[in-house]
């Protein structure tokens, strides 16, 4: 992942920040899961962060790993918290309301 010191480049962030979204739009049910698929590959394809990273393996897996898909993406995105900024280790920080987190990460 190309940085500028040890930060990610603006753009990168911005990719993981709209990779967060719209993994919790689907983790809220907005979406199935071929509509998240295909937008993530559309919107990830020329650009490689950590996080896209970690997601486009547990969709290579999603058919191995069964019901669990869920769960594990879940667990990438549950560092999201609501009304504040939070960074995870070479990702992007991500606000969001109360309602998104509830009905994203809830267990």
């Amino acid at each position: 992942m190309p940085t500028q010191g040890n930060m990610p480049y603006m753009d990168e962030a911005l990719l993981d920040q709209e990779i967060r979204a719209f993994a919790a739009r689907y983790l809220a049910g907005e979406i199935g899961r071929d509509d998240f698929e295909a937008w993530f590959v559309a919107h990830s394809w020329d650009e490689r962060t950590r996080l896209a990273a970690e997601i486009d393996h547990l969709l290579a897996e999603a058919t191995l790993i069964g019901d669990d898909f869920d769960n594990q993406l879940r667990l990438l995105v549950r560092t999201i918290r609501a009304g504040s900024e939070v960074c995870l280790s070479g990702s992007a920080s991500v606000t969001v309301s109360e309602e998104e987190l509830a009905s994203a990460v809830a267990a």
